[in-house]
């Protein structure tokens, strides 16, 4: 399991704004739910997929509970669960225990600096026993998630 992890200098704020004006609405899993076929799956998903591919789940404010804990000031983090069940479906075709590690999460953790990004590299959780498309599939998944990461990381 190989965790990656971004630092920028991007402030918090600006690079969850990114992250927001790349994915769908939030909660945007509720439209999976009743779909019919593949297609009305498609039409359904296309609706609130965002244009970096990915729809958003859902994210946990970490760093609202967090800061319960402390009388001063944490720092803020959120956890973000992002994902596109089309491209969950290029791995899952080939070992349904794909579905453990998709949709996948991001972190994004504010720092004295700037922000941190956290994230483990999807290719590197999957079990890669099976065909060597499941790799294709899991490789492929990184490198749209990396662009993500890229796009919400760079500099001002």
């Amino acid at each position: 399991m190989q965790l990656v992890q971004v630092t920028t200098p991007v402030p918090y704020d600006e690079v969850t704004s990114r992250l927001y004006a790349l994915l769908g609405p939030l909660n945007s899993a509720d439209v999976l739910l009743g779909a019919t076929s593949v297609a009305d799956l498609q039409a359904r998903v296309g609706a609130v997929l965002g244009s970096s591919g990915f729809m958003h789940f859902i994210e946990f404010d970490h760093g609202a509970w967090h800061q319960l804990f402390y009388s001063t000031p944490t720092p803020r983090f959120k956890i973000y669960v992002i994902g596109n069940p089309f491209i969950a479906e290029t791995m899952v075709q080939y070992d349904l225990r794909a579905g453990y590690n998709v949709p996948p999460r991001l972190m994004i953790l504010e720092d004295g600096n700037g922000t941190k990004i956290v994230h483990h590299l999807l290719s590197s959780v999957i079990d890669m026993s099976g065909p060597a498309s499941l790799m294709t599939a899991a490789m492929v998944l990184d490198a749209k998630f990396e662009a993500v990461v890229n796009n919400i990381t760079a500099a001002l």
